[in-house]
């Protein structure tokens, strides 16, 4: 948990030097009307008689010195603003978290990216954002590549240049200038920044393992994408959580302009590669492929359920190409997690499955959904018999029911601060969900009872990326809510319909499946109220079961509180799985 020092620093960097100063200004004018109330009658008498000497005083001088003063103190001012240099701040030096979007990206564009994968890669990071707010920013000696058409063609998609001079004193150059600019300023801002953001970092140098290490020990969620991956970067996703795409897998602009510059024509005569080499050639080129195209759902309406439907899609199409083009269950089954990790991986941040051991807990779910169907003595599961579409709303429901019990706990509580476990307890406290879509997932939580706390988060959180809920987070714990309510209508924005074209999705939400939509979502917040309502009556009667209740729930708050980054490497974000 954060120290009271840094929650100090924290609640102040969340307020602008001109709110502090307007703050100071009338914390001082309340101060002296306090003191001046505060005086006996004579002492309050002897003010206002000095306050009207000196204006008296200020009368006698006539009206022409106080008007030359004015005036003379008019032009002082006037030029002091024209001459004297301020410092503006740049956008790209702001570390305050009411500004810093919840997406960092950045490029080295010195060693990645060719122009004609540009667009490609646009169109792809535009799908993982799904409609989330992010600073493009892309790092690059400007002297060298300012007149490019690279350049001006990034600066088109909206990546902002950060010009990373060479020999920036002129005595020299500066080794690998664009790598230390580069991290310190994602280091900075995961510092300062907001909590639980997300770094994309698209770079072919293998030296930001530092970094890596310290963004995920902050407690932020790290992406490496290049081509060629380095092989650091490929240890440290195995223990950090750390998601490592490899950008040839879904650009296939760069298989085909591997460079910037063409190659120079040679004098000697091209050799024709063996039969073995010619072999591997092929091998190669069939391990690396597109995401399939997915199909557009046809009988859904409810808002969150094609985002759902495109991540359970997507995920069977992984499962499929790790099945046809692999042999043995661990191959398939290892080709089939690195998949949904890397080209068919960025729907599942959209769907709030991003933090931790997400992967794991994605993939039950659908087991319990029989999307997928577990089989005993192998790893890689088999294709069940429910369909994309049904486990969509499933999952929709299964969100809402955590969104209203959270939203109904978090009415309970005078702060507003919400524990996961509170939620959980909410959902178990029901007898049946309200939308029977839901039923297999509540049968899965009444079984789950070491990780059920774990499960709840990753539907409470699906809930807000889904727009569903909404809820501040509490610095540095994952298992706390803040303020829980129901998102305010807004328009879908320009991002998410350019997804959803992306996707192929042109089918439309009714105004009559939003007015279902609350109707539904009044009804399951009366339920779990009348549920809580009746579970508190049976313990009344039994002090002993609400003791141990009680004992059960500090147990797991000490539990999330005490966790600490590193002691269990392998579940990183997920305290309720063993090690």
């Amino acid at each position: 948990m954060a120290t009271p020092r840094l929650r100090w620093r924290y609640f102040w960097s969340r307020r602008s030097q001109r709110r502090t100063l307007l703050a100071l200004v009338f914390a001082l004018a309340g101060l002296l009307a306090t003191i001046y109330l505060a005086l006996p009658p004579d002492g309050q008498r002897q003010v206002v008689s000095g306050l009207l000497t000196v204006a008296h005083g200020l009368s006698l001088l006539g009206p022409r010195p106080v008007l030359a003063v004015g005036v003379a103190l008019c032009i002082v001012l006037s030029l002091a603003f024209i001459f004297v240099p301020s410092y503006r701040r740049h956008s790209y030096l702001t570390t305050a978290p009411s500004i810093v979007p919840p997406v960092s990206v950045y490029l080295d564009a010195e060693n990645q990216l060719p122009e004609a994968a540009i667009r490609p890669f646009i169109e792809f990071l535009i799908k993982h954002l799904d409609g989330r707010r992010a600073d493009l920013l892309y790092f690059l000696d400007a002297s060298q590549t300012a007149k490019g058409e690279k350049y001006k063609t990034l600066y088109r998609f909206g990546f902002r240049p950060v010009d990373v001079p060479h020999d920036p004193t002129g005595k020299g150059a500066v080794k690998e200038a664009v790598d230390r600019e580069l991290a310190m300023h994602a280091y900075e801002r995961a510092v300062l920044g907001p909590q639980e953001q997300e770094f994309i970092i698209v770079t072919g140098d293998g030296d930001f393992v530092p970094l890596i290490y310290r963004l995920a020990a902050l407690g932020h969620r790290v992406q490496i994408w290049a081509t060629p991956v380095r092989k650091a970067y490929r240890v440290v996703e195995t223990y950090l959580g750390v998601n490592v795409i490899d950008l040839s897998q879904v650009i296939s602009e760069l298989e085909i302009v591997p460079s910037d510059v063409p190659p120079a024509p040679s004098s000697t005569p091209s050799k024709k590669p063996s039969r073995p080499a010619q072999r591997r050639q092929a091998a190669r080129r069939s391990n690396t492929s597109l995401p399939r195209r997915i199909p557009a759902p046809t009988a859904l309406s409810q808002p969150g359920e094609q985002h759902l439907y495109y991540a359970v899609a997507e995920t069977l199409a992984a499962h499929a190409e790790a099945l046809d083009k692999h042999k043995g269950d661990l191959n398939r089954n290892g080709q089939f997690h690195a998949l949904i990790r890397g080209a068919y991986g960025p729907r599942m941040a959209g769907v709030g499955y991003s933090v931790g051991n997400w992967l794991d807990y994605w993939l039950e779910h659908l087991i319990a959904l029989d999307v997928l169907l577990k089989v005993n003595g192998q790893a890689f599961p088999r294709r069940g018999p429910t369909s994309e579409e049904s486990a969509a709303r499933s999952l929709l429901a299964m969100s809402k029911a955590a969104a209203n019990a959270a939203i109904l706990v978090g009415s309970a509580h005078e702060d507003g601060v919400v524990r996961v476990s509170e939620v959980s307890a909410a959902l178990a406290a029901q007898d049946s969900p309200v939308d029977e879509a839901a039923a297999p997932l509540f049968k899965f939580l009444a079984l789950e009872t070491g990780r059920r706390i774990t499960h709840v988060r990753y539907f409470v959180r699906s809930a807000r990326a889904l727009g569903l809920l909404e809820f501040d987070d509490v610095p540095n714990s994952l298992d706390l809510i803040a303020h829980p309510r129901l998102p305010a209508a807004t328009p879908a924005s320009t991002e998410q319909a350019e997804v959803l074209e992306t996707t192929g999705d042109a089918a439309g939400t009714a105004d009559t499946a939003v007015s279902h939509d609350e109707a539904s979502s009044t009804l399951e917040v009366t339920a779990v109220a009348s549920a809580l309502e009746s579970q508190a009556n049976a313990t009344a009667d039994s002090p002993e079961t609400e003791a141990e209740t009680a004992a059960v729930v500090d147990a797991v708050g000490v539990q999330v509180g005490g966790q600490r980054y590193g002691d269990q490497p392998n579940h990183r974000g997920d305290p309720d799985i063993p090690a």
